[in-house]
């Protein structure tokens, strides 16, 4: 004898049913957790990748910041040197060069005026002053004092540094020649010479 059970298929229908809405939710939930670990990985690669940019970004601003010091460094030093370079230059411009000068001076002395000592006080560049020492030798040995800075005060004023001159002593030699007619012949002498812009400025 043969049983056929015709709602075998029926009670697999309702079971099949039944479970679909259990998979749905569980699809949905699957789906969720999914997109939540893509969303934490999406954060968490934006998290390290800022952390680069921030690190990179601060490694740049320490080596900026060094470039910047050095170049800082750099400028002060040069405008050190720069002060310096320039004050040396303003004393140099002030400074003048006495070899050519007294070059023409002794050029300018007669040959009967022995000179015996120079000095030069150039303490002020606008006050310099030039002494000269010495003894002449002649018939009228005041004279030839006379005439030697009368000529050293024309070569002053050629080389274009106008001179004053003056003597600080002009006596005759105790020691020196006598002539026939009882005059000494030599006379001992020391003359100064100022810049006449420092004498305006007296």
């Amino acid at each position: 004898m043969i049983v056929v059970r015709s709602n075998l298929y029926a009670g697999h229908a309702e079971r099949t049913r039944k479970m679909r809405p259990r998979a749905r939710v569980l699809m949905v939930v699957a789906l969720v957790i999914f997109a939540q670990l893509i969303f934490d990985l999406s954060q968490s690669w934006a998290v390290v990748s800022l952390r680069r940019q921030h690190a990179i970004s601060e490694g740049l601003a320490a080596e900026l910041a060094r470039s910047i010091e050095l170049a800082t460094a750099n400028v002060r030093s040069l405008e050190d040197k720069a002060t310096r370079r320039d004050a040396i230059l303003n004393f140099a411009a002030q400074r003048r060069n006495w070899a050519p000068l007294l070059a023409r001076a002794f050029a300018a002395v007669p040959a009967s005026v022995e000179l015996t000592s120079l000095q030069l006080e150039n303490g002020s560049p606008r006050k310099p002053q030039v002494r000269f020492a010495g003894k002449c030798m002649g018939a009228e040995p005041r004279l030839e004092a006379d005439r030697c800075m009368l000529q050293i005060t024309h070569a002053f004023v050629s080389a274009g540094v106008p001179m004053t001159g003056r003597f600080l002593t002009l006596e005759d030699s105790p020691a020196g020649l006598i002539g026939a007619d009882n005059r000494p012949r030599i006379a001992e002498f020391v003359m100064q010479f100022t810049s006449e812009e420092g004498a305006h400025d007296n």
